[in-house]
């Protein structure tokens, strides 16, 4: 209902309330946690960012790891605050989304040595995946960007682009996906070959 406070991952994060019944399924092999109303009070409410860490993990390892889930994702923010760091703690692979832009390519070098540090206080290693988002064929900047990317991190890109698609910004306002609204565009057809490539590992040549 309108005006419901909806709870999720800002009640796990922030109080230790359990993961699993937040947890719905969306359709058959998908099931998703939501963010929760108060999740962007976790930077500037919270403490002890040690404990969202431990609470995150224990809510992935410990409540969710015994059921028949394939791969968790984590959409969290880009800068270096307490959801990064969380989301960098448990995960096993990061999938970084980047524009093929020169300013793009620029943050994304600073993230990676950022990521690098991580690995070196924290002894692992994370399998970065970088995907490449509303790519123009016909921009000689962005094919440009593209083997600059390949160049620079070599098995790291995924194969896949994801192409410029208008109808990416249409879908939300239905309250659908683009494999739903509609799924013979090339926004969900990029989508699915991204999916094959996470699957397969295909990164680019």
């Amino acid at each position: 209902a309108t005006g419901r406070y909806l709870n999720g991952m800002d009640t796990v994060l922030m109080s230790g309330e359990d993961i699993k019944p937040l947890k719905t399924t969306i359709r058959d092999g998908l099931s998703l946690v939501p963010a929760g109303e108060a999740l962007q009070n976790v930077e500037h409410q919270v403490q002890k960012p040690e404990l969202v860490v431990r609470r995150l993990r224990y809510a992935l390892h410990e409540r969710l790891a015994r059921s028949d889930l394939f791969r968790v994702l984590i959409d969290t923010p880009s800068f270096p605050g307490v959801l990064f760091h969380a989301a960098i703690d448990v995960a096993d692979e990061l999938i970084i989304p980047v524009v093929p832009d020169y300013l793009a390519l620029l943050s994304l070098t600073t993230m990676i040595e950022r990521i690098r540090e991580l690995e070196q206080q924290s002894v692992r290693k994370y399998a970065i995946r970088i995907v490449i988002c509303r790519y123009q064929e016909k921009r000689r900047l962005a094919r440009e960007v593209r083997e600059k990317l390949v160049a620079y991190f070599p098995g790291s890109v995924l194969q896949t682009v994801i192409r410029e698609c208008p109808l990416f910004a249409e879908a939300p306002s239905f309250r659908k996906t683009i494999f739903e609204y509609r799924p013979n565009c090339s926004g969900a057809e990029d989508y699915t070959g991204l999916a094959q490539d996470m699957i397969e590992e295909r990164m680019a040549a």
